[in-house]
This record gives C-alpha cells, sequence and structure tokens, in this order.
C-alpha cells in the first residue's frame, strides 16, 4: 500500500517532527487516502503514527460535480450568445 512519495513524508515526520496531512492517490490500490501522520515519542525516535481514510467516492463526487458544473457553464455561455444574437437581430 505504501508508494515512495508515502515513505519519503513519512520520513521527514521523523526528521523534522513536523505533523504533516495530505491526500494522495494510489495508483496500485486505485484507491484515494487522505493521510495524516505525526512522530511519536522525543526528538530522535523512528516512531511515526498514520492516520489513513479511503476518501475514493468522495474524490469520485468532487469529479462528478466539477463535470456538471463545467457543462452548465458551458451550456450558459452558448445561452447567452443565442440570447445575444437575438436581440442583435430584434434591433435591426
Amino acid at each position: 500500500m505504501c508508494e515512495d512519495h508515502w515513505i519519503e513524508a513519512f520520513g521527514k515526520v521523523v526528521l523534522t517532527g513536523k505533523s504533516v496531512r495530505f491526500e494522495k492517490y494510489n495508483q496500485s490500490l486505485e484507491r484515494w487516502y487522505t493521510i495524516f501522520a505525526s512522530r511519536i515519542g522525543d526528538e530522535g525516535s523512528h516512531h511515526v503514527a498514520v492516520i489513513y481514510d479511503d476518501i475514493t467516492e468522495r474524490k469520485k463526487a468532487e469529479e462528478g460535480l466539477k463535470k456538471s458544473h463545467d457543462a452548465l457553464e458551458e451550456r450558459v455561455k452558448e445561452r447567452t450568445s443565442d440570447l445575444k444574437m437575438h436581440i442583435f437581430a430584434e434591433r435591426k
């Protein structure tokens, strides 16, 4: 489940002691995750606590909303153009 960029992020937590939170796609599982990692123990500790949540369904819903939004924006542009042409034709 762990990919190189995840291991790198966890290594930085060990070295810096700073907690991180990020979202990443796991190619091998074809899933999206939100991850929180925090060092456990004092400076010099190599222990990291990791909490992750599968957010694949949320990401799919967000993508669906974006597609719907983009399609609606395109329809509005088309309709606005049609109305402008109609108004212009009526003025002649």
